[in-house]
This record gives structure tokens, C-alpha cells and sequence, in this order.
């Protein structure tokens, strides 16, 4: 059975379709509503079964895909999001501080930011692939 057209069957649809927003407080919640509601669809309508790999749901950046993550572990679905390029995150803080002075254990490590390669740590692994469109694409993680 091939892919289902969006825009043909009436068991698919896209979560802004249906009112989802994701700039309003309880708008992640209302995005989980909805997806477990597409994702119980697409298996009722036979689009999924078990043994299948798992649904890709991909994101823009607006949307909380870790706290997404977590509500919908139940179902057979992996997210995928858009990380912003001006997006900063911490770094894990490392081992607790130790010594005569003691303090209070840090919450954060360094900084990492997308736009700035030098606070990037070094990567475990790296591809790169020839595109036809884009020409190499690289991927470091």
C-alpha cells in the first residue's frame, strides 16, 4: 500500500488544518491531541500496522518537540523538528565540583551555539553525501 495523499484522503491531514496553534500556552497540548487523533486514524484506516517502521512526524521550530515526544511515546511515531540557527543551548554541567570550598553543584555546562561553529564540540561522527540539488551535504554529530 503506498503512501496516503494528503490531500485526497479524507484519514490524513495537517495538524494546522484543524486548528492546532502553537503560539497560544495550551497550544502544545492541543497539537498532542491532535496528532494522537491523524496517527489513530492512519492506523484505523490501514496506513499503519505493526511491524511497519514508525510514523515520521516532521515539525517546523515552533513547535515543543520534546515535550511532544514525551506525550505521545505510546504510539508508533518518531518527531522530527527544526532547530532555529540562532538557537543556544547548555551543555550538560559535567561532574559535581569536589574540594574544601564544596558550593552548590552547577546546572549547566558551556554554551553551544548554532550560529558559531567554534562553540561546537568535536563530533563522534560525520557524513557527507553528494545532493543533485544542493551539492554536498554534510552532517556532523
Amino acid at each position: 500500500m503506498g503512501l496516503p495523499d494528503p490531500a485526497r484522503d479524507p484519514t490524513t491531514t495537517h495538524p494546522r488544518r484543524v486548528g492546532t496553534s502553537v503560539q497560544d500556552h495550551g497550544g502544545t497540548s492541543v497539537t498532542a491531541v491532535r496528532l494522537r487523533d491523524i496517527v489513530g486514524r492512519l492506523i484505523r484506516a490501514g496506513h499503519w500496522e505493526p511491524g511497519n517502521p514508525e510514523i515520521l512526524i516532521v515539525m517546523d521550530s515552533g513547535y515543543d518537540v520534546t515535550y511532544l515526544s514525551h506525550a505521545l511515546a505510546d504510539l508508533p511515531v518518531v518527531l522530527l523538528g527544526r532547530l532555529r540557527s540562532d538557537r543556544v543551548m547548555l551543555r550538560d554541567p559535567g561532574p559535581d565540583r569536589r574540594g574544601r570550598k564544596g558550593g552548590r553543584p552547577r546546572r549547566h555546562g558551556g554554551v553551544l551555539t548554532f550560529a558559531k561553529p567554534d562553540t561546537w564540540h568535536t563530533p563522534d561522527t560525520a557524513t557527507a553525501a553528494d545532493t543533485t540539488r544542493y551539492g554536498i551535504a554534510e552532517a556532523t554529530a
